[in-house]
């Protein structure tokens, strides 16, 4: 049987382009946590912040021997075949590498997630699967609205958990209303090098270890 974790943190991601308000709102990156020790909850107006405040936290939890679950608001895959397609091998932890190696994101939060979502479009017959960005950014292959035909590409709109919970968003939707493809762009590579900085186990793909991300 499973041990039951001490701490459960739980972030709540953001792919804004901009630093945050300096006064704590919405539409930003928080993180909780929850333990014998007691509830806190900080606000972060980057994510290079978000990370670094969360390599301190994981990093004092592991010192402490605390087995710990954190919890994160963005998918950690994509339709099934995606990966393949992508870096030429199977598996979710193929995409965060690659993402690693290819989305950028400054200490001000300024990323070129469109462009990678552009990019991984061209690599396949067009229309690609990611569509959503803003009128003014000049990325043919790159639609505003929804136009692929995901039967055509051999892939699949949304992935088994979407069709189950009403009203979810397919992860390739990047932009306007409900839309969490951005934040899986800006997230996974943080999740990569977390997996990698504390040796964890990324949930459902691994066992639940002392360290847990789901």
């Amino acid at each position: 049987m499973t041990q039951p974790f001490d701490s459960v943190i739980i972030v709540d991601w953001s792919a804004s382009a901009t630093p945050s308000p300096r006064r704590p709102s919405a539409d930003a990156i928080w993180i909780g946590m929850a333990s014998a020790q007691g509830v806190t909850t900080t606000y972060h107006r980057t994510r290079t912040e978000a990370e670094a405040a969360l390599t301190r936290i994981l990093q004092a939890e592991a010192s402490a021997g605390r087995r710990v679950l954190a919890g994160f608001d963005f998918p950690f895959g994509y339709p099934q075949g995606f990966a393949r397609r992508l870096t030429g091998t199977a598996g979710a932890q193929a995409v965060w590498h690659w993402m690693q190696h290819s989305v950028t994101d400054s200490l001000s939060n300024e990323n070129n997630r469109f462009s990678v979502a552009a990019r991984i479009n061209a690599m396949f017959a067009p229309p690609g699967p990611f569509w959503g960005r803003p009128t003014g950014l000049a990325l043919p292959a790159l639609s505003e609205r929804k136009d692929a035909d995901y039967p055509a590409l051999g892939l699949a709109e949304r992935r088994r958990v979407e069709t189950l919970v009403r009203g979810a968003q397919p992860v390739w939707k990047l932009f306007t209303t409900g839309s969490v493809g951005s934040q899986a762009l800006m997230g996974l590579p943080m999740i990569a090098r977390l997996a990698a900085r504390h040796q964890a186990s990324v949930w459902p793909f691994d066992p639940p270890g002392p360290l847990t991300l789901a």
